[in-house]
């Protein structure tokens, strides 16, 4: 049984041996016999209850006096009378110090208890403030994991275009080496008719020479001539063509390069995010576990103020 729990058997005890030691009991006095921490209000309810019992233990007796003795007991009963009348006086102004010890005391447990509500106040809203600061990291960390899974969807896809534009562009290669052999056969193919119109022209002008012998011939190398000279102008027209189309490729291939050298920044940005992104996730998990201390040290300082509400109490 702790001393706020003080019994009426212990405030009885005190009492007596109070008055055994010609002393007034009052409840400041037996309160100082068991300590700071008991209840002035319940020492003064088991003390009022104590004077109660005794005045009763001492019930009135009739004796019968002579007219001298009657006046002696009469001067006595009013210097005792008198004397309890200065007591009562003296019990009452005792009473009413008790009373404004009291008053005291339960205005500084008032202003404790304000004290402790507001405290709790405090604390409360420092544990919704927490609680929605909780919740939006939580919305915060599942916004983050959508952007990693999107910005990793990304990567991936930007691998994919990577690979593609990369088939594409050897594609491109072997179809320019080809053209250019193909360029290179008709470039010997147009030197060959070259050296063979140049040939054709000496033997014509050779042919002019014996021109009044072999007219016949010389018709027959004009035919030959004009053949020569079309197939010159054919393959000339080939080699634009061809000329045209390795321009086209060449271009297509600037092109594919220009992509693909695209295509690996925005994969390095990517990459680049997404480890941003762990990085985020990292302090998300940091400050869920600093959230959690912060709520277990919230609850400790509860209890404690719990525990000092009750022992003030």
């Amino acid at each position: 049984m702790s001393r706020a729990e003080i019994t009426y058997a212990e405030v009885a005890t005190v009492a007596d041996l109070l008055v055994s030691e010609s002393e007034t009991p009052s409840a400041k006095s037996i309160k100082s016999k068991f300590g700071d921490e008991c209840s002035l209000g319940t020492i003064q309810k088991h003390l009022s209850t104590w004077r109660e019992a005794r005045q009763a233990m001492t019930p009135p007796r009739e004796i019968e006096l002579s007219p001298e003795m009657q006046g002696v007991w009469i001067r006595e009963v009013e210097r005792q009378v008198s004397l309890a009348k200065a007591d009562s006086e003296a019990n009452v102004a005792m009473l009413t110090a008790e009373l404004n010890d009291m008053a005291t005391e339960v205005e500084r447990l008032d202003e404790d208890r304000r004290n402790i509500t507001k405290n709790c106040e405090e604390l409360q809203q420092e544990v919704e403030n927490l609680q929605e600061q909780l919740r939006l990291r939580r919305e915060e960390n599942s916004k983050l994991s959508e952007e990693l899974a999107l910005e990793k969807k990304s990567a991936e896809n930007g691998r994919i275009s990577l690979v593609k534009e990369q088939l594409k562009l050897d594609a491109l290669k072997e179809q320019q080496e080809a053209l250019r052999s193909q360029l290179l056969e008709l470039e010997r193919a147009v030197t060959d008719a070259g050296n063979a119109k140049s040939d054709a022209k000496r033997k014509q002008f050779e042919m002019e020479k014996l021109l009044a012998v072999e007219e016949s011939k010389v018709e027959g190398l004009n035919e030959q001539n004009q053949l020569k000279s079309d197939q010159i102008q054919r393959l000339e027209l080939e080699k634009d063509s061809m000329k045209q189309q390795l321009s086209n490729l060449e271009k297509e291939l600037r092109e594919a390069l220009q992509n693909q050298k695209n295509i690996e920044i925005q994969a390095a940005a990517s990459e680049g995010r997404v480890k941003h992104l762990s990085e985020v996730q990292e302090e998300l998990v940091l400050a869920k576990s600093e959230i959690k201390e912060l709520k277990k040290d919230n609850q400790k300082i509860r209890e404690m103020l719990n525990t000092s509400y009750m022992s003030k109490s």
